[in-house]
């Protein structure tokens, strides 16, 4: 027979179990539901950011032709496709001819590659006969400008960090197209003004005298 102490301690005990389960149940729950809700985020990241940035390759002649009037440019790498936002571009500057006038950047960082001929490299004072295999770091604030004084084109590949200058180009490119320039004067005039809403200083007052002519009117 059974004490009403026992009988007590057996009732208590049974709805102290059963107070018990479902507080157990409702945070394993819980835990269960947040294992489910964020287990797949690192997956959605990864998956993202291979959309974003996947491994390209670009075949010669599969570039983009960026129509300005500098020099034969060819984008063939947009910074939307580098997680570093770098673009690279293909410069051909036609033999002695003016590549860039004097100018600076205030928000990206230029690096010049040569691949072919010889490229005068202008950095304030100096300037730099850059032959194949050159490498010159044309940082942000520096004033610089390049020519091809050569009776050969010079080939060039270019580097410039994130800031947006593939908007400056497509920008030129707008606005020659829409409205074609009365001659050179109004080109420059309107590629200067179009700069400037970019971040980019034009001097063309700091051509040397000397390479001039390779900057005139063709």
């Amino acid at each position: 027979m059974c004490s009403p102490h026992a009988g007590a301690r057996a009732s208590t005990g049974r709805a102290h179990r059963a107070s018990l389960s479902p507080s157990r149940n409702r945070g394993t729950g819980r835990r269960s539901m947040g294992r489910g809700r964020f287990a797949a985020i690192p997956m959605l990241l990864l998956a993202t950011a291979a959309v974003a940035h996947e491994p390209r390759v670009v075949a010669p002649g599969d570039g983009q032709p960026v129509p300005v009037p500098f020099h034969e440019t060819t984008l063939l790498l947009s910074e939307s496709d580098s997680a570093a936002g770098v673009s690279v571009y293909e410069f051909v500057v036609a033999p002695m001819s003016g590549g860039a006038p004097p100018h600076q950047h205030s928000q990206e960082d230029e690096f010049a590659y040569v691949l072919d001929g010889t490229l005068t490299l202008m950095f304030g004072d100096r300037t730099v006969e850059a032959g194949p295999g050159t490498l010159a770091a044309l940082n942000r604030g520096t004033v610089h400008a390049f020519w091809n004084a050569t009776d050969q084109p010079v080939r060039t590949l270019f580097f410039v960090s994130r800031g947006g200058f593939e908007r400056f180009f497509d920008a030129v490119a707008v606005s020659l197209r829409e409205e074609p320039p009365a001659d050179a004067a109004d080109a420059n005039a309107r590629v200067a003004e179009i700069a400037a809403a970019h971040g980019i200083d034009i001097r063309p007052e700091l051509i040397p005298e000397s390479v001039l002519p390779l900057y005139a009117p063709k």
